[in-house]
């Protein structure tokens, strides 16, 4: 379990737990956090998002990268108007699902699992912040634990 400064890993066989110390994000003005998935003991990535148009970052959500050498951006919607949705851990640990809406999207209204139209999920690396490829749709099978 984590939180964006702090967190502890449970040993669910005897229940110990282990203190993370993490490091803090050093991102521009403006933005706020968001989604938060870790990535080892002593880094994560974090989701930030310029609701409003205030940052002056030319996206509304970018994922950040960070460990103990800083804190890099890892991956921005390919339009300033996108917005990230959810973002989950593969079962390795190698790549993030990024679920990416348009800035035009119009929701879909369905009752069971209700998302935006034209909504892509990016696989993206999770070291190097590559993205392997995009397919249409949203809810990657692992996000879904």
């Amino acid at each position: 379990m984590a939180d964006p400064d702090r967190g502890a890993v449970i040993d669910l066989a005897d229940g110990t737990t282990t203190e993370l110390k993490l490091p803090v994000a050093e991102v521009p003005p403006g933005l706020y956090p968001d989604a938060f998935v870790l990535t080892s003991p002593a880094s994560y990535v974090e989701l930030y998002n310029d609701p409003m148009g205030f940052a002056e970052v030319g996206a509304r959500s970018i994922l950040y990268a960070v460990n103990a050498t800083g804190t890099r951006e890892l991956f921005r919607p390919a339009t300033a108007t996108s917005r990230i949705g959810t973002v989950c851990l593969s079962p390795n640990g190698q790549y993030l699902a990024v679920e990416v809406v348009p800035g035009d999207a119009v929701r879909d209204d369905y009752r069971s699992a209700p998302g935006w139209s034209g909504t892509t999920i990016y696989y993206v690396d999770a070291a190097s912040g590559a993205t392997s490829r995009g397919v249409t749709g949203m809810s990657a099978d692992w996000c879904s634990h």
